[in-house]
């Protein structure tokens, strides 16, 4: 794969979570954890009420916080 080195850095980096940047990544892949429970639930999927409140814990950032309101308004 080219650029493998620079691939393998960036996801270390994500890992890691110790840039902003890869924060801000981190907390958007907890957001779309919500969204696709949001999704299941809405297809009738039992059991996904424990995913809400890890992602509230792990959302920090002001500008997904209102959207993770939303998403939890149309529960």
């Amino acid at each position: 794969m080219p650029n493998s080195e620079r691939y393998m850095e960036i996801w270390l980096e994500f890992e890691k979570q110790e840039t902003p940047e890869a924060k801000f990544v981190g907390q958007i892949d907890r957001l779309e954890m919500a969204l696709q429970a949001n999704l299941y639930e809405r297809m009738n999927y039992k059991g996904l009420d424990e995913f809400f409140p890890y992602v509230q814990q792990k959302i920090s950032s002001p500008e997904l916080k209102p959207i993770l309101d939303d998403i939890l308004k149309t529960r």
